[in-house]
């Protein structure tokens, strides 16, 4: 159940200079969905002509996808090295195989319990 928008609403950092009516449209479903680009191009990325692209108005679809920050994860197969972060030798990991179970201290110097 969702409450009704306030008839009054406080901005700013506080006083009674800042309360007034909220003259704010009400949001519907249809104001709520995921925009999409309008403009004949659109850019990705940090910047730089490399990244420009034209955007096809039959599937704006793809500029979306382009634009949104979180794509999805591909995990590659049989892969020994591991890319994260912004690039540079810190940020590569080996990929190990997990094991079944870890031995203990003992168990790894020879000492029998």
């Amino acid at each position: 159940m969702t409450s009704p928008q306030p008839t009054q609403v406080s901005t700013g950092r506080g006083g009674a200079g800042n309360i007034g009516r909220d003259e704010r449209p009400k949001s519907e479903v249809v104001d709520l969905a995921t925009p999409t680009i309008k403009a004949n191009l659109y850019t990705t990325g940090r910047g730089g002509t490399g990244n420009m692209a034209r955007n096809d108005p039959a599937h704006p679809e793809i500029a979306r996808l382009a634009q949104d920050v979180e794509a999805p994860v591909v995990q590659r197969e049989n892969e020994t090295a591991v890319h994260y972060g912004r690039g540079g030798a810190a940020n590569i990991a080996r990929v190990e195989e997990p094991t079944k179970e870890k031995k203990g201290l003992l168990e790894r110097i020879g000492v029998k319990k």
